[in-house]
C-alpha cells in the first residue's frame, strides 16, 4: 500500500511540474509584450530635388563624300596649255566668270548656265547660250538686264568687249568656241582633270574640266548603344567646321551596311563656300568632328523619375512631403535622362516621394 501511494506522489508531482513548464513556454511565445519598432510603419523612401543640368550626347565623326558627276571637254583648237589656275587634280569651289587656265595664252572662263557651250557666239546669233552669256553680263554690271533677251545685238556685243578687257583681252566682241565653260550649280568644286598639264599639248575633245557633287554626301556610323538611343529619341546631329562653328544637320534616313548602322545627313547648301579651308576630292572621305544630342544639355530642377506618376507626354504628377502630410504637385517635364528627370515648376530642397 505504501510503495503504490508512493508511485501517486510521484506522479501527482511530475504532472504539476509539466503543467508548470507548459504554462511558462506558452507565456513565452505568446504572452510577451509587442515590438513596437517591428510592427511600426515602414515609412516611404524620399528624395530632395536639387538644381542641375541634364543632357545626353555622343561624339560621333561625320564623313564627307565627294562623287564626281562632271566632266567637260576641251572645245578650242588644238593648243598648248599655258597656266592653270590650280593644280590638276585639287578641287576648289568656283564661281561663275572664274578663270580655270589659259591656252596659247587664251583665258577659258566658267560660266554658270546648263545649257553647255558648243558654238561661237557673235553679232546675230540667237539662243539659250546667248541667255546663259548675258546673265552673266548682267550680273557684272556690263548688261542691262532688259537686254538679256537671248539675241546676240549690239548691246551684247559692247558688253562682250567690256567683259574681255576685264580679263585682259583688248578688241574682242565676240566670245569663241572653247573659251568659256558653261557650268550648271555654281558654285561647285571644280577641277583642272589630273591628265593637264602645263606645258603640254591639248587637243580638242580632250578632257580638261572635271566637277564633284555640290552637296557632299554626309554620313554618321553609330554604335549599337547610340543607334539605340538613335532609335528611340529624335536625335539631332551637328559638325564643327574648319574653325570650330558647330552647324545643325538633318537627318534624311538610316540604313544597314555590314551590320552597322548608318544615318544619312543633309550637308546645307552653300556651307562648302563659306568652309574654303576644306577641300573634297572624289575617293578621298574627310572626317569632322560632329555630336549626336539626344537630349540637349538643360538646367532646372532634378528629381528622381521613380518620383514622377501617371506621365502623359511631358505631363506629370509627383508627390511631396510638407510637415506630416503628403501633397501631389503636377509638373511639366522638360528632360529625362537615365533615372533623372528635370520637372518645372517646382523648388529646389522639396522632398518627394519615390515610388508612391
Amino acid at each position: 500500500m505504501v510503495e503504490r501511494s508512493r508511485s501517486r506522489v510521484s506522479l501527482l508531482v511530475f504532472v504539476v511540474m509539466a503543467a508548470c513548464g507548459a504554462g511558462f513556454w506558452a507565456g513565452q511565445q505568446f504572452g510577451s509584450e509587442p515590438d513596437n519598432a517591428a510592427l511600426e510603419v515602414a515609412r516611404p523612401v524620399t528624395a530632395t530635388a536639387r538644381t542641375g543640368v541634364l543632357g545626353e550626347e555622343y561624339a560621333v565623326p561625320v564623313v564627307l563624300e565627294s562623287t564626281q558627276d562632271l566632266s567637260l571637254p576641251f572645245l578650242a583648237d588644238t593648243g598648248v596649255v599655258t597656266t592653270l589656275s590650280a593644280e590638276p587634280g585639287s578641287f576648289a569651289s568656283i564661281n561663275s566668270g572664274a578663270v580655270v587656265g589659259t591656252v596659247d595664252g587664251e583665258p577659258i572662263v566658267v560660266i554658270e548656265g546648263e545649257h553647255p557651250a558648243y558654238r561661237s557666239m557673235s553679232l546675230g546669233d540667237v539662243g539659250v547660250d546667248v541667255v546663259q552669256l548675258q546673265d552673266h553680263l548682267v550680273s557684272m554690271g556690263l548688261l542691262a538686264g532688259a537686254d538679256a533677251d537671248g539675241s546676240f545685238g549690239t548691246t551684247t556685243e559692247q558688253a562682250v568687249e567690256a567683259w574681255w578687257e576685264t580679263l585682259g583681252v583688248r578688241g574682242r566682241d565676240t566670245v569663241p568656241t572653247g573659251s568659256v565653260m558653261f557650268v550648271g550649280g555654281l558654285p561647285r568644286l571644280l577641277s583642272v582633270d589630273p591628265s593637264v598639264r602645263v606645258g603640254q599639248l591639248i587637243s580638242t575633245g580632250a578632257p580638261l574640266l572635271v566637277g564633284v557633287s555640290s552637296v557632299p554626301s554626309t554620313t554618321v556610323t553609330l554604335t549599337d548603344i547610340q543607334e539605340r538611343r538613335f532609335l528611340a529619341e529624335d536625335a539631332q546631329f551637328t559638325v564643327s567646321g574648319p574653325t570650330g562653328e558647330e552647324v545643325g544637320l538633318t537627318v534624311l534616313g538610316s540604313r544597314v551596311r555590314d551590320r552597322a548602322a548608318i544615318v544619312e545627313l543633309a550637308f546645307p547648301a552653300g556651307l562648302l563656300d563659306e568652309w574654303a579651308d576644306l577641300s573634297l576630292s572624289p575617293g578621298q572621305p574627310t572626317r569632322l568632328s560632329g555630336t549626336m544630342i539626344v537630349t540637349p544639355q538643360t538646367e532646372g530642377t532634378i528629381v528622381p523619375l521613380a518620383a514622377l506618376n501617371d506621365i502623359a507626354v511631358s505631363d506629370a504628377t509627383l508627390h511631396t512631403e510638407s510637415g506630416n502630410e503628403t501633397v501631389d504637385v503636377d509638373v511639366n517635364v522638360v528632360a529625362v535622362v537615365g533615372g533623372l528627370a528635370i520637372v518645372e515648376p517646382l523648388e529646389p530642397g522639396t522632398v518627394v516621394l519615390l515610388g508612391q
